[in-house]
């Protein structure tokens, strides 16, 4: 399972749990009440020693970053499932605020390719147009994208559906229109 979850009024976590590990990265006084964050996050896949996990606000590296990571391995992962703005699995704690524009890769992304996203802001991309492809684009490894735009969510059944191309569609729980 994994998570990006706002805590408190200025900071986010970003965390990866299985039944035998755990990587958990906090960037504090980052992210401010009432003004549009890009908030990135860059995680190498590893856990314990050489865990390396960067945080990114509006496209530059979080200063006030700590990561704490378990040793162990990680393992297959195909059967977890990915949550933001909540605690994974119990749904019981919200991020109180707005998302839009997430993305997932299975790569990590270079410190100007996160400034590149930023740059492009409020994700008037299209996917496959406006972004190159080939190898170094942004479409590259991206294997989920959920832009949150109306014409991209399905109100009756509950669905957020992928850009990316690779059908990796979501459900939605408790989301606000408003």
């Amino acid at each position: 399972m994994s998570e990006i979850l706002g805590e408190g009024q200025d900071n986010f976590d970003f965390t990866v749990q299985t039944s035998l590990t755990n990587v958990n990265y906090k960037c504090n006084n980052a992210v401010f009440a009432n003004r549009w964050s890009l908030v990135s996050v860059t995680w190498n896949g590893i856990v314990g020693a050489g865990a390396a996990v960067t945080g990114y606000v509006n496209g530059a590296p979080c200063a006030n970053g700590s990561l704490n990571s378990s040793s162990g391995t990680a393992g297959d992962d195909s059967s977890y499932h990915a949550d933001i703005g909540t605690v994974s699995g119990t749904h019981s704690q919200y991020f109180d605020g707005s998302i839009d524009d997430v993305r997932v890769y299975n790569r990590v992304l270079s410190a100007a390719e996160v400034k590149q996203l930023y740059q492009q802001g409020n994700g008037g991309v299209t996917i496959g147009s406006t972004i190159a492809s080939g190898p170094g684009s942004l479409n590259q490894g991206l294997v989920g994208y959920w832009t949150f735009n109306n014409q991209d969510m399905n109100w009756a059944t509950g669905k957020a559906y992928d850009r990316s191309g690779q059908g990796n569609n979501g459900n939605f729980v408790n989301l606000s229109t408003t």
